[in-house]
């Protein structure tokens, strides 16, 4: 194992520690080194892999066209309807009604940034367009999704497409730009960085959703922690390595929101005990067939949500303002 590897965030170099860890979300076990860094804490792949497309199979979560659907009218009349309400476009009685009935969707996690339904929209690794067709199904009107690794560009309708290009071959500016987890498969971050300030509207914001290493779950499970995701992920930012990279490139990071789910217990429960994701015990693919009991889940939940309230969840929301 490699000692002392320069960090790519802050350019540290000195008492860099050397991880090796295995790929467990098909169980190819596949061994990767990864370096943290003494300075900011970022954990990052020592090397890029040659052969990266060979751990994004057709069934790999993004590329699944099962959540493909497109509701009734009836349905989707109710979704607009709540959507202008929380985005208060259009109060009403029954938009309020829906909103209490409803959990909050994604648009949530949008709302930072001062979104309309009308709001110029970019979606960084899109994958095949699950999320960003719901979006559009609750009546946002202007989505343009990216993604390299789809065959070819996806046309929805006049108000939503995929396009099948890197981040330096898009134009234009966009009112809101989000990276749901796709920030950390990304080796070229700086590049990324700078792209995303030519792309976002003065004083808009940019959401970037990434997996965190926080103290809590390093110390708790290390290289078998869950949303580690070797090789697919290729960081893993702690705060201050995130307010690092950013102020580096332009941007402030104007507020962060801890979202992290039960995903980091499970998995990484599962890791140790050699259960890899996509397999027919895990919880992931069948629930029943876990070795998770209902209390498991319920406290997994609970602590999920205290971990959230102290920064100690591992999944958060960063909005950044570009300051150029």
């Amino acid at each position: 194992m490699t000692e002392n590897r320069v960090c790519r965030v802050c350019n540290n170099h000195e008492n860099n520690k050397s991880y090796i860890v295995r790929e467990m979300y098909f169980g190819t076990k596949d061994e990767f080194e990864y370096i943290e860094c003494s300075n900011c804490g970022c954990l990052q792949i020592a090397k890029y892999p040659d052969n990266l497309g060979k751990y994004y199979p057709g069934n790999y979560g993004s590329f699944n066209t099962s959540n493909l659907k497109k509701p009734g009218k009836f349905i989707g009349y109710l979704r607009k309807k709540k959507l202008k309400h929380v985005l208060g476009e259009e109060r009403s009685l029954l938009g309020f009604m829906l909103n209490l009935a409803i959990k909050p969707g994604f648009e949530q996690k949008m709302m930072p940034g001062g979104i309309k339904s009308s709001s110029s929209i970019l979606d960084i690794g899109s994958g095949v367009g699950a999320l960003i067709l719901n979006l559009r199904n609750k009546g946002f009107k202007d989505i343009t999704g990216t993604d390299i690794f789809i065959k070819e560009d996806i046309v929805f309708d006049e108000h939503l497409r995929i396009l099948k290009k890197d981040l330096g071959e898009l134009n234009g500016q966009y009112d809101f730009i989000m990276l749901n987890h796709s920030f950390e498969h990304m080796p070229n971050q700086n590049e990324v960085l700078k792209n995303l300030g030519r792309l976002i509207k003065p004083g808009k914001l940019v959401m970037i959703r990434i997996p965190i290493k926080t103290e809590y779950i390093w110390n708790r499970y290390g290289v078998n922690w869950g949303s580690l995701d070797a090789p697919r992920h290729f960081y893993l930012h702690t705060l201050k390595s995130m307010d690092i990279i950013a102020n580096k490139n332009g941007f402030k990071v104007e507020k962060v929101t801890f979202d992290s789910g039960i995903f980091q217990f499970y998995s990484s429960e599962q890791y140790l005990k050699e259960i890899p994701l996509r397999s027919k015990n895990s919880y992931y693919s069948r629930s029943k067939n876990s070795i998770f009991s209902k209390s498991d889940i319920k406290n997994f939940e609970r602590l999920s949500q205290e971990l959230n309230s102290t920064g100690q969840g591992d999944c958060a929301c960063f909005y950044l303002k570009s300051t150029i």
